[in-house]
């Protein structure tokens, strides 16, 4: 009977774990694709020779469990998630090798393929290409250039002056001259890591062509993720030729039907964002589910009690053929996978787990592609839905009304919308740094629009084509419910406290916040069922979060008497830091990268608890680009400040920042300035930077180049920069 009570008792603990077998499987599995990034870029074949030793080893050691009593069974579940984390590690570090081929470090002329439509940006043209490989100059004078096949990913920006722009479409073939390379970040604090970002998505490399040409061959799309890609332009070729009353209506609508985010505006997305209905702009799970419950409705209406089979089956078959239009994207693809186990787990009537089923598609889709675990898209799809199936029952029975059944509907909604907001709260708040506030109270009215604009922006394009005023009267209804969305949005955005800002909460607090919520909500549900609830884990998870807010609140403060000098290619700035005075920003407040420099940097800025710098502060002389601050000087050197002429009264600075400004940098050091330390900002060009640094250790000072080194930080109290 004792063991029988402690296995009961285990049971309780554990019923997560045991309703859902393969968490114990994916669980570590997820661990070691998170480990890859220990050996990323640099020491990929380590990490690999780790996972094949590690991997041996547990397989090993499983076998051996093998012959060992009931008692020691645990030593078998440590060897099979020491065998799922080995093979998380070893696909990953292979996804990471796939994804980053080795690229010549000199200018080529490249053979690439489109593979998608270009977007047109500031000052270049970005598009996604197939590289299949470089030319190189033969060794005889006269022979034929040599050409080297080296497959690959890569970000391209084109020059916009060509006159070839209007032949730029899917699987067109292009001659470029470029320098491809790598992608890498900045090295600002706590900047968004786009080489992660861009490696995640298989693409390699990144470069700019200032010449190139196409080629007049256009491949014919190959594979169905071609062909995909090819009707979805088709499709939105249809929705610019129909027309729409307002500029921003054709972008929101290839957002919401056929998930092409490039003509949203970047005000479009923080509004929408802000409102907390911003996951309706990315199709994925939502929409698919919109889609299969639309053609089940549809079906309903004609069927109401017959073919229960069939309805099923043909909402999974309007589900993927919503994913096929939509350009077999993997949000979308994600989610088609997932609804179809879990519609087939649920047909096959042998006691279906909803949360184990989630597990396998996540186990599987990991399985596919690893480094699916750090887009932030699959995040937030898995958790939203993890959300829904612990919390939406038990939410809905303390919602619903039992003297208005009618209300049932609305209810169901609430719940399912607080449920899943619970879910991606912690993901939310940790890369965003942002909670709307009044989710559930646009989420409700959003989704049924949505659902709406779905519906009719699909009849338009089936039907559209076939019966002119059927047409007219889909644009019509597509203009009234765009609008309708728009003025939810705004109204929302209108509330006081419409939505927190300046959150920062890092990885680990984040998983804090997760556990306290499924501990606080467990805690709940069972003292609100009258049941036997235990406060100790309650209390331990929130002592845990106040751990998280106190290391927070003391190792992350301000820096001392200094000067911080970013990477910002766009906008060059730095920021003046003192003890007991207010932060001050130099930079230029009307350079087009400004508004880049305050999103990119915003995070460090939450991460210290500071607020917005203030312009910069006097004593400042704007003729020689000259400032003063705690006892330093620091010169500005871009083309447009008044130096001395002789060296016979040189300008003594500490510091020299030399920038690419409104006039030319000269290629030389000036003569009339002395300074202590050189500052060679990330905007001057690579050649006007070697030319520097080199004359700098000709001359003996010390030279900082902050395209190469990242941010710097210069402290006065006599430390070395950082």
């Amino acid at each position: 009977m004792s063991s029988a009570r402690r296995i009961r008792s285990r049971q309780s603990v554990n019923s997560l774990l045991y309703s859902a077998p393969l968490l114990r499987i994916l669980l570590p599995y997820m661990a070691g694709i998170l480990a890859s990034r220990l050996f990323l870029y640099a020491h990929l074949p380590a990490g690999l020779r780790t996972a094949l030793l590690l991997g041996a080893a547990a397989a090993a050691a499983l076998l051996c469990t093998l012959r060992l009593d009931f008692r020691h069974r645990w030593t078998g579940g440590l060897a099979a998630a020491a065998l799922a984390f080995a093979a998380g590690l070893g696909m990953a570090c292979l996804g990471w090798q796939k994804s980053c081929p080795g690229w010549p470090g000199e200018e080529r002329v490249y053979r690439a393929c489109l593979l998608d439509r270009p977007e047109r940006r500031a000052r270049s043209l970005s598009c996604e290409a197939r590289i299949s490989g470089y030319y190189s100059p033969a060794r005889d004078s006269g022979a034929a250039p040599v050409f080297h096949p080296a497959a690959g990913k890569a970000l391209v920006y084109l020059n916009p002056s060509n006159p070839d722009t209007a032949l730029l479409q899917t699987g067109q073939l292009l001659l470029l001259k470029a320098r491809l390379s790598a992608p890498r970040n900045y090295g600002n604090p706590e900047e968004f890591d786009y080489r992660l970002f861009l490696s995640a998505r298989g693409i390699g490399a990144t470069g700019y062509a200032h010449r190139w040409e196409a080629l007049p061959l256009r491949l014919p799309p190959r594979g169905l993720e071609a062909k995909a890609r090819l009707l979805r332009e088709k499709l939105l070729d249809r929705y610019r030729e129909a027309g729409f009353a307002r500029p921003g209506d054709y972008g929101l609508l290839a957002a919401l039907t056929l998930g092409s985010k490039e003509s949203l505006t970047r005000r479009q997305r923080e509004d929408y964002s802000n409102a907390g209905i911003g996951h309706i702009l990315v199709v994925s799970g939502l929409h698919v589910g919109l889609v299969y419950a639309l053609a089940r409705w549809l079906l309903a209406l004609v069927f109401p009690w017959r073919f229960y089979y069939t309805k099923q089956i043909a909402g999974l078959a309007a589900a993927w053929g919503f994913t096929f239009v939509c350009g077999l994207a993997p949000p979308v693809l994600r989610a088609a996978i997932g609804l179809t186990l879990f519609v087939l787990a649920t047909l096959s009537g042998r006691g279906h787990r909803p949360m184990n089923t989630l597990a396998a598609a996540a186990l599987g889709l990991l399985a596919w592609n690893p480094l699916w675990l750090f887009d932030v898209g699959f995040q937030l799809s898995f958790a939203a839905v993890a959300g829904i199936l612990l919390w939406n029952e038990p939410l809905f029975s303390r919602l619903r009304s039992r003297r208005h059944p009618r209300l049932d509907p609305v209810a169901r909604s609430a719940a399912v919308c607080l449920a899943a907001q619970l879910g991606v709260f912690p993901l939310i708040a940790c890369h965003f740094s942002t909670f709307p506030t009044w989710f559930l109270l646009a989420n409700l009215p959003a989704v049924f629009l949505c659902q709406c604009i779905i519906f009719a922006g699909g009849l338009q394009l089936l039907a559209g084509s076939a019966c002119a005023f059927l047409e007219k009267c889909c644009i019509f209804l597509l203009n009234g419910l765009l609008l309708l969305l728009d003025e939810l949005v705004a109204f929302t955005n209108s509330l006081p406290l419409a939505v927190i800002k300046g959150l920062y909460v890092p990885w680990w607090e984040a998983c804090c916040v997760g556990v306290f919520i499924v501990v606080f909500l467990r805690t709940l549900q069972a003292s609100l069922d009258r049941r036997r609830c235990r406060l100790l884990p309650l209390v331990l998870a929130f002592g845990a979060l106040v751990a998280c807010e106190t290391i927070k609140t003391l190792a992350f403060r301000p820096p001392r008497a200094g000067f911080y000098f970013y990477a910002m290619p766009s906008a060059p700035a730095v920021q003046c830091f003192a003890p007991d005075e207010t932060p001050r920003l130099w930079t230029d407040t009307t350079a087009a990268g400004y508004p880049a420099l305050r999103s990119r940097l915003q995070g460090y800025w939450d991460k210290i608890r500071l607020p917005r710098p203030q312009p910069l502060a006097l004593p400042y002389d704007p003729a020689r680009c000259l400032l003063r601050w705690q006892g330093k000087t620091l010169l500005r050197l871009n083309g447009g400040e008044q130096l001395p002429d002789s060296p016979g009264a040189p300008l003594r600075a500490d510091f020299l920042w030399i920038t690419r400004g409104d006039g030319r940098p000269p290629g030389r050091l000036p003569q009339g300035v002395e300074a202590g330390h050189v500052v060679l900002d990330a905007s001057l060009y690579p050649r006007t930077r070697e030319q520097l640094a080199r004359e700098c250790r000709a001359r003996g000072i010390a030279c900082t180049d902050l395209a190469r080194e990242g941010a710097v930080l210069f402290d006065f109290s006599g430390k070395a920069a950082n």
